[in-house]
């Protein structure tokens, strides 16, 4: 018999009961496969908390005695994975235990943020004991299995039943031993079978074919970092200007919205920090240096425009422009490119020696 198990993740505060835990993962034994949000506050939580939300198939948000810790804007993690959950429009359900013991500082938070899901959400569960909150759990998993189906994870065939298993090469071509020497690779198909025909599981092995123009090192390299796309690019002087178009995640009223604002910055503004990284330095590198330039004005500019906004994180510069950043600066001779093995797909840049000189002779 088939086994179907979804992913569910589960948004909680860091004090999280043990009892609490334990039932969820009791309950979902046979069910789910459970995810949680890491126990501390860094970045690497949020970072976790975002790919476990985007892959999973349902979202569960629990909310307990506490509103978590805050980060330095003021938010906890609990709060940030049910933003990012109704970012990402995944279904969820709210279980909140509905008396929470005293917490000084901590409660209007809690009360804030529950009153914010409320507008938000059709239908919270509350619970107070144990047993409560096995019933509410036990509606809120059957809701979102009738109303928001998915595919879930299926169990094939037992680990017992491998034994019968036989492995039949439908086609396949001769190997060849040096790669430079090929042309091309053909497809190579596989049929695992088994004792029952409808159980028969196919697969694909395909390969890009390899320009004959390029060494097989150099095709590869190709393939993996990208060409630079051709286009014409105007000479820029330290002292001009370009505007960045960049993002960010508003924080007002316990609410939480993604803004989108523009930057003018100075070229030299931008190659400051780079000649301050680590050389040679990777296309995150760059990346990095941008969004921290967006980091800088976003508290002052979006405050001009939303006054009520009392914290602001996650300012991201768009990836067409520093694309083009990395381009003009390439263009200009402000940065190299750092030749890299054949293996490596990302690409190190340096910044080159006469300009790091003449910015350090200006600061100086």
């Amino acid at each position: 018999m088939l086994n179907r198990q979804y992913h569910i993740h589960v948004a909680c505060s860091q004090n999280m009961a043990a009892e609490l835990h334990d039932s969820l993962v009791l309950f979902f034994e046979k069910k789910a496969f459970l995810t949680f949000d890491l126990l501390t506050n860094k970045q690497q939580a949020l970072a976790y908390s975002h790919r476990c939300i985007e892959r999973c198939d349902y979202v569960l948000i629990v909310i307990e005695d506490s509103y978590g810790e805050c980060n330095s804007a003021g938010v906890s993690q609990l709060h940030l994975s049910y933003s990012y959950a109704r970012t990402k429009k995944k279904p969820m359900q709210v279980l909140v235990k509905a008396q929470a013991s005293v917490q000084s500082g901590l409660n209007q938070k809690r009360a804030d943020f529950i009153k914010v899901i409320e507008q938000q959400v059709p239908q919270l569960y509350y619970f107070n004991s144990q047993l409560e909150m096995s019933r509410q759990l036990a509606e809120a998993f059957a809701e979102l299995t009738n109303n928001h189906a998915r595919l879930g994870w299926v169990r094939g065939i037992e680990a017992a039943d491998t034994t019968k298993m036989a492995v039949t090469p439908l086609k396949q071509n001769p190997l060849v031993n040096t790669v430079n020497n090929m042309s091309s690779i053909d497809t190579t198909t596989y049929a695992f079978k088994t004792n029952e025909p409808t159980e028969t599981i196919r697969f694909e092995l395909e390969a890009t074919p390899i320009d004959p123009k390029y060494p097989a090192a150099d095709n590869l390299l190709k393939s993996n970092i990208g060409a630079i796309d051709d286009m014409s690019l105007d000479d820029v002087s330290l002292d001009d200007t370009i505007t960045l178009n960049y993002s960010a995640h508003a924080y007002e009223e316990g609410n939480l919205s993604e803004v989108n604002m523009t930057l003018d910055v100075r070229w030299e503004a931008i190659l400051r920090p780079l000649i301050n990284l680590s050389m040679p330095f990777s296309d995150y590198g760059l990346q990095r240096c941008l969004n921290d330039l967006a980091a800088g004005s976003a508290n002052r500019d979006i405050k001009l425009k939303r006054p009520r906004v009392h914290a602001i994180s996650r300012c991201q510069v768009s990836s067409l422009d520093i694309k083009r950043v990395q381009q003009t600066l390439e263009h200009m001779g402000w940065i190299r490119r750092i030749p890299t093995s054949y293996l490596q797909s990302r690409r190190l840049w340096q910044v080159n020696d006469d300009i790091a000189l003449t910015l350090t002779a200006a600061q100086d």
